[in-house]
């Protein structure tokens, strides 16, 4: 049976984006942690005192959907909220995070290495200039 569909970039790169998500699941699975918040642990990390707010704008990912995710890095005591005169300023890794968040970079590199190793070596430079260049250019460009 012919797929019409998998000549599409569209198609291609959800689907291409399916495989690696669950493949990534995959490997953090035995940290008992999912994608979202491996990711979130990993800007909160980069970025010591980042609000939600900005943490879901550099995920990109809705900040009524971090609310969950942050409660339940809270709640394993991987993260914690930077307090001044009773206000929130920020989230930063507690040393538990941070050694989580090492782990939890090793699998990406490992991750991202298997998927640049199963393509030819002349188009690896591409990959990444090539999915920048289609998320710049969002929707304002279509006619």
């Amino acid at each position: 049976m012919a797929n019409p569909l998998e000549h599409r970039t569209g198609y291609l790169l959800r689907s291409a984006a399916r495989v690696q998500f669950s493949r990534l699941t995959q490997r953090l699975s035995p940290l008992g942690i999912s994608v979202t918040e491996a990711s979130t642990l990993v800007v909160i990390g980069h970025n010591p005192g980042v609000s939600q707010v900005e943490c879901s704008r550099l995920l990109n990912v809705q900040r009524s959907n971090l609310n969950p995710v942050a409660r339940r890095l809270l709640d394993h005591n991987w993260i914690r909220v930077l307090n001044e005169r009773g206000k929130n300023r920020g989230l930063i890794l507690t040393e538990a995070g941070v050694k989580l968040t090492e782990t939890i970079e090793y699998c990406f590199d490992h991750h991202e290495s298997v998927i640049l190793g199963n393509l030819p070596i002349e188009l690896r430079a591409h990959v990444l200039p090539f999915l920048q260049a289609i998320f710049d250019a969002g929707d304002d460009k279509i006619l």
